[in-house]
């Protein structure tokens, strides 16, 4: 009777650090995040050159680690459609990717209700044909720009936007945007304040309009896979963490993102236009009233 006790206790014991050690193993072992950037060729990406967006996540995750834990990452720089990218999201638990939001996007995947960049990619100036700035000179009326053609990218979603606005807005594919404004195609290829320096060279008869700038809500969000609430809780807790601490802030304002081109666009000094984005969610509309996530 006592070897039968003794056995039992012995089970139990067994069973107790059996237990204890897979509890350890669990907690040891540490989530991977894979980063997803699309565009890191367009920011010239390196480990010592990273784009603003995966700057301000692995920010983002590292002031969590203390309330969440370490974690490691993996950046992938593969540029696939953006419909792939989705799909990659939706099947990988762990992935994180930011992209301007709509309604069907918030759908698919879970968005992180911060904007990375503050709304700059809603503030939009011109790509013009160098010799054509008189045309654009006498403009005060929103109206009076409605007469001019606007180039974007087909996928583009500041297309609804435009249209619902009011303008006449052609679609192609990007890398072939700069030479059909060239050959007269149309009038205006819109961009971010923070793009149009990439496609401004030597030799190529563009500028930037002087005068004109359109103002429409369209942040970008990071988004993540629908059934991992662990991953949002801990983005959307490290974002609002980091503008409280002012480090957000810090980063975007010492980033050329910010700097340089609020500087060589004179962003305070242009006549804006604001247009009405149509496919915002209640989410984001809820958002354009807090004036700490925008830029002004």
């Amino acid at each position: 009777m006592k070897q039968v006790i003794m056995l039992a206790r012995l089970i139990c014991l067994i069973l107790v650090i059996h237990t204890f050690s897979i509890k350890v193993a669990a907690d040891d072992v540490k989530p991977r995040y894979t980063i997803y950037d699309r565009e890191a060729s367009y920011y010239n990406n390196s480990l010592n050159n990273l784009s603003y967006p995966v700057k301000l996540l692995l920010l983002t995750l590292e002031v969590g680690k203390t309330k969440f834990g370490d974690y490691d990452t993996k950046i992938l720089t593969t540029p696939y459609p953006k419909t792939r990218v989705i799909h990659f999201v939706k099947s990988q638990n762990n992935a994180i990717i930011w992209s301007t939001t709509a309604k069907k996007l918030e759908e698919e995947l879970s968005a992180v209700y911060v904007p990375i960049i503050k709304g700059i990619l809603g503030y939009r100036v011109f790509l013009i044909r160098s010799e054509e700035q008189a045309r654009f000179d006498s403009i005060t009326k929103l109206a009076e720009l409605r007469q001019f053609t606007i180039g974007q990218g087909k996928a583009w979603n500041d297309n609804a936007i435009l249209r619902h606005n009011g303008f006449t807005v052609i679609g192609a594919e990007a890398n072939g945007l700069v030479n059909m404004l060239l050959a007269k195609r149309f009038d205006i290829y819109s961009r971010g304040i923070h793009e149009p320096w990439i496609e401004l060279k030597a030799g190529i008869k563009m500028s930037i309009e002087n005068n004109l700038m359109l103002n429409y809500p369209l942040p970008i969000y990071f988004f993540v896979n629908s059934a991992n609430k662990d991953l949002h809780q801990r983005l959307t807790w490290g974002l609002e963490h980091i503008i409280k601490t002012g480090q957000f802030d810090q980063l975007f304002k010492n980033h050329p993102i910010y700097s340089e081109a609020m500087n060589k666009i004179n962003f305070h000094k242009r006549k804006s236009f604001t247009l009405i984005n149509p496919n915002l969610s209640p989410q984001t509309k809820a958002l354009l009233k807090k004036d700490k996530y925008w830029l002004k």
